[in-house]
């Protein structure tokens, strides 16, 4: 033991707080960790293609995905190098890099914590005031072990860090998150060395890799600030520093050009990385899709990306978080220092046993992590290696409490004898470090299996499989988490294939993509504005040669909604007008085959990681999915038995899978065969297991097709209500092939009304009348077509048959009602409202018929009593609220109808006069920006939609965009057929296109239905002038100019005429096919 003969006759100056030299050894130390860390994340490297962010990331920073990386301008950097690289995959590159990052990051924790004060201090005594006075305690001599000791705190948390899951996960796979942390760490390891040797050269490099790391990622901001803070405490101590204000020599000072000097740096090494992404931007083809034309343009996207994800780095109740990672820790290592005392240190030892103890726990993601809570993703590696610095912190405050001191008198007396409290001290702190480093060793230990179990074999046998069935193809259409994946492995084989992904249907950069991509197809450039839900329902109902250019992942309903039938292989959808017999015949061939790999595919998708699992259960289901789906193509066939076979492949594989078990317990049942029972108590535990109801037509979307022609119908109404008109319509066609059920043939009437093919629903509503001839709501819905079709006869005879019968005479009594109003008989129609208001004063039926009436007279004032009392009643009929909502408009409270109009339409999706009538309301208040967001909400749900193509043709022809307007106005002049507006416009349209024979006939056709249009027939003449029929032009334009004197463009074109008919007349014919409009 020390005595005070070591002092040499007096004791040293004791600082408050000692400033300890680097412990021994140091550099083997952090070499050793580099190398463990090195080895094991190598050992654990993923090879292969990973779906989430790796994928994500690398697609987008080697130009795979169409849009631009406007991120991480260095990692971007790094991987457009390495794809230089000729050996080996890019994956596998990247993947090499990230654990190089993540080896290197661990070794700059190892160093930077070793760092710390451990309590193993090289001081010979510290001082302790008492009562008496004053008392030096000495400490005991340096030993064999400290230096180990002294590296224990940062051993234990390089440990938490390189073994926590998220850590260890990007390091073995393309992830930015580890190549950030080193730059971070970096920096903070250069102010370390500055602090320690007053090295100016140290803190210019931690300013350059400060900035550098601001310029990468966002975690930098986090952890900045406690950077920026020791770098200025450093500077203080070592006079690099000095400001007025201090104490002692340095008052009245200024000093302060070693700190504009690192600001500068760090600005610089800021900027530079930005500046050079928005030069290389230019480059790139996805900077046209992203609108960039310039460099400014290209600068201010990157700085703007940059922005949106660093405001996105702390999510919501985000600063409580680091409350938790920072704060609390924080405050319970600082409180219990300052309870240092002698004969008080119980408390300060719990309490740092605790926090190093809770860190283990902690960073391992137990149940009870907070990290869900707060809407933290699993890869966010920032809030780990605060918790790692905080338990190194408590460890190496514990080994303090431990070891110093050892020559203690006052402890109690069989604790006080000096050969004994040393050597238990001292093997408590080697038992604590020997706890700790095992806890974090066998945490760590339990994700090797799980890391290297992961090790992408599921995923890259699932994007070979779908690459090998859409051999091609020349799109895979996609909503799945796959999509990056199976664009990067398509890229990998130098594929042709090119992905469409649904979840970036409104993303305007990726539809500029998508029109780029068509350049030949103007109503795909065109629905592009809108989003690619329209453009794929449209595109599919096209059906231009799909079946061979086009393969489907997870969206088999477009080919549904384009009229093909949807063929299921093993995980992707082909189109077809019916699946071949020989296809059907080999995939039956093959179940077995099929079947053993989905078992292995099951095996692998067990055993991934937590955070990771929701990949591999997406496969799974898909998969079954499919299987089920074929099971059905099975049934449709006539191969019951492969049928059967198919979902008891399902069953075993998906033990969630509803459709499956339903097909499965119905086919057995009708069959005949002994299993129905053991599948209808499958099917119910099932049905239990999922809350005891399940929503077949909700769950078809999900686990597969239900054969079942209900649920089939269900889907359709639910499509139809919803506004999904096509969608609809394919699904109750499978119901009517299903069943013969009177209910679904009179849906598929109301779907094809809704849908405005009225031939078609008449025809149906014909057709079951005579195959059911007693059926009460046929020819209800039979004399209620014929009324909106014109055809009052029919529909007279169909009321008197309705009013004969005691069961739809109140119906029939309405629809009289609609009969007189439709012929103008409006004092007949008000009569009979009076009388059915008198006997039925409640009914619905009663007060919407009269508000239509009511409207009919022109009187608001009764259309706003019967709205109301529908009000009352707490009922909301759609057609009232837009009776109500025009009686509004046409008193000028345009507010009060917008407002009505926008609440029928969400209550109603599907209700298209709402629509219609809202559109129109936009029109009239002229806000183009309100209207084109209902024209694609109509158009996503409706690429057919009559007004919505009319408006959206209009606002692209504004835009000089004529090419993609015509196909519009040809839909919409499908859907309202004869409209001169729309008629006026085609032509218009294609004269702006100088196709002015093509023009012509759409012009003469809406002069027949407007003749006393000055509009129309200045159009009119315009495409005779074209063509060169000079006499007719002028007569045309002569009577446009009498209908309209002051209308400057017609004037200009009459005397554009006049000046082709004198050329010609005096034989100096001028070019009339060059004329152009104004």
């Amino acid at each position: 033991m020390w005595s005070e003969g070591d002092f040499r006759g007096e004791l040293p100056p004791q600082r408050r707080k000692e400033w300890l030299p680097v412990p021994a050894f140091h550099g083997a130390y952090v070499a050793a960790v580099f190398v463990g860390a090195l080895a094991l994340y190598l050992s654990t490297l993923c090879g292969g293609l990973f779906p989430g962010e790796p994928a994500v990331l690398l697609a987008l920073h080697s130009s795979v995905a169409p849009l631009p990386a406007l991120t991480h301008p260095l990692w971007d950097g790094v991987v457009r190098l390495l794809a230089r690289v000729p050996p080996g995959s890019l994956t596998m590159k990247m993947g090499v890099f990230s654990a190089v990052s993540g080896a290197l990051a661990v070794a700059l924790l190892f160093h930077l914590l070793a760092c710390m004060r451990t309590g193993v201090a090289s001081a010979a005594a510290r001082v302790r005031h008492t009562a008496e006075g004053t008392e030096w305690i000495p400490r005991s001599r340096s030993q064999s072990g400290d230096s180990l000791l002294r590296h224990a705190p940062a051993l234990i948390g390089t440990l938490l860090l390189a073994g926590c899951f998220p850590f260890w996960f990007v390091s073995t796979r393309a992830h930015t998150d580890a190549f950030g942390l080193v730059l971070v760490l970096g920096a903070a390891a250069g102010v370390a060395l500055y602090q320690r040797t007053a090295r100016r050269s140290a803190l210019a490099s931690a300013a350059l890799l400060l900035g550098l790391s601001l310029a990468e990622t966002p975690a930098a901001l986090l952890l900045a600030p406690m950077i920026l803070a020791g770098a200025v405490g450093a500077m203080v101590r070592h006079s690099h520093l000095v400001l007025p204000f201090m104490a002692d020599a340095k008052r009245g000072h200024l000093d302060i050009r070693l700190p504009l000097f690192g600001t500068g740096l760090v600005v610089v090494a800021f900027i530079a990385p930005i500046l050079v992404r928005a030069a290389f931007l230019l480059g790139e083809p996805a900077a046209a899709w992203a609108e960039v034309k310039n460099y400014g343009d290209a600068l201010l996207a990157v700085v703007r990306a940059m922005w949106m994800e660093d405001r996105s780095l702390i999510p919501r109740l985000g600063w409580i978080l680091l409350g938790i990672t920072i704060g609390f820790p924080l405050a319970l290592v600082v409180g219990s220092t300052m309870g240092e005392r002698p004969g008080h240190r119980g408390l300060p030892m719990l309490a740092y046993l605790f926090s190093s103890v809770f860190a283990v726990v902690l960073v391992f993601d137990p149940p009870f992590a907070p990290w869900p809570l707060f809407g933290m993703s699993p890869l966010y590696v920032t809030p780990y290696v605060i918790l790692a610095g905080w338990a190194a912190a408590a460890a190496a405050s514990a080994l303090r409490l431990m070891l110093r001191d050892l020559a203690r008198t006052d402890l109690p007396a069989p604790l006080s004898r000096r050969d004994l409290t040393p050597w238990m001290r001292r093997r408590m702190a080697w038992v604590y470090t020997a706890v700790m480093i095992a806890a974090a060793l066998a945490a760590g230990t339990r994700h090797a299996a799980q890391i290297r179990g992961s090790a992408s074999d599921l995923f890259d046998g699932f994007a070979a499989e779908a690459l090998d069935e859409s051999a091609g193809c020349e799109w895979l259409v996609t909503a799945s988490p796959f999509e990056h994946v199976l664009a990067l492995a398509a890229a990998e084989r130098g594929s042709p294939l090119r992905m469409l992904d649904a979840r970036m249907g409104r993303t305007p950069a990726y539809l500029r993509y998508v029109a780029a991509s068509f350049p030949g197809d103007p109503r795909v450039r065109g629905l592009s504005d809108v989003g690619l839900e329209a453009v794929l329902l449209d595109w599919f109902a096209r059906g231009e040669g799909l079946s061979a250019r086009v393969a489907v992942l997870d969206i088999p309903d477009l080919w549904t909604a384009g009229g093909y039938a949807s063929v299921p292989g093993h995980f992707l959808y082909r189109g077809a007008d019916a699946p071949s017999a020989e296809d059907l015949a080999a995939r039956a061939a093959g179940l077995g085959a099929w079947t053993n790999r989905l078992a292995e595919m099951r095996a692998q998708s067990e055993a991934l990681p937590r955070h990771i699992r929701p990949y591999g259960a997406w496969i799974e289901g898909h998969a079954g999915r499919v299987l089920n789906d074929l099971g059905v193509a099975f049934e449709e066939a006539g191969r019951t038995n492969d049928a059967m076979a198919a979902y008891n492949a399902v069953a075993a594989h998906d033990p969630n899978n509803y459709s499956a078990r339903r097909n499965r317990e119905r086919l057995a049942r009708s069959s005949g065969r002994a299993e129905a029972g053991a599948y209808t108590a499958d099917l119910e535990r099932l049905v239990v297991r999922m809350g005891g109801r399940v929503d077949a037509p909700s769950v078809s979307r999900v686990h597969g097709r239900i054969l079942d022609a209900s649920a089939a119908m269900m889907r359709g109404l639910r499509a139809a209500a919803g506004g999904q008109v096509d969608l609809a319509l394919s699904e109750v066609l499978q119901a009517v092939r299903l069943s013969d059920d009177p209910k679904i043939q009179m849906s598929l009437a109301a779907v094809l009304e809704g849908r405005g093919d009225l031939a078609e629903s008449r025809q149906v509503l014909d057709e079951l009348t005579r195959r059911v001839p007693g059926s009460e709501a046929a020819d209800l819905a039979r004399t209620s077509l014929a009324l909106r079709t014109g055809d009052f006869d029919t529909a007279e005879a169909g009321i008197r048959r309705a009013s004969v019968n005691p069961k739809t005479a109140a119906a029939g009594e309405i629809l009289a009602v609609l009969l007189d109003t439709q012929r103008g008989a409006l004092t007949s129609a008000t009569a009979r409202v009076v009388r059915m208001q008198t006997l039925r004063p409640d009914d619905p039926a009663v007060l919407s018929v009269a508000a239509y009436v009511a409207w009919r007279r022109g009187d608001t004032e009764a259309v706003r009593i019967a709205d109301q009392a529908l009000t009352r009643r707490n009922q909301k009929v759609p057609l009232v609220a837009v009776l109500a909502a025009a009686a509004e408009a046409s008193q000028g409270r345009l507010r009060e109808a917008r407002k009505r109009l926008e609440e029928t339409t969400t209550l109603t999706p599907g209700y298209a006069p709402a629509w219609d009538a809202l559109l129109r309301l936009d029109y009239a208040e002229r806000r183009r920006d309100v209207a084109q967001g209902h024209v694609s909400h109509l158009l996503r749900l409706r690429p057919s939609h009559p007004l919505a193509n009319l408006y959206l043709a209009s606002f692209q022809m504004e835009e000089g965009r004529h090419a993609e307007a015509e196909p519009a106005l040809r839909i919409a002049l499908r859907g309202m057929p004869g409209d001169p507006s729309i008629l006026n416009d085609l032509a218009w349209c294609l004269l702006s296109l100088n196709r002015p024979k093509d023009a012509l006939p759409f012009a003469r056709q809406a002069v027949a239905a407007a003749p006393e249009s000055p509009g129309i027939l200045d159009t009119l003449g315009l495409a005779l002038m074209r063509t060169e029929s000079l006499d007719e032009a002028a007569q045309i334009l002569g009577k446009a100019v009498k209908l309209s004197p002051k209308d400057d463009a017609i004037r200009t074109h009459l005397h554009e005429l006049r000046g082709l008919q004198t050329a010609v007349s005096t034989g100096k014919k001028g070019n009339a096919d060059g004329a152009k409009a104004p």
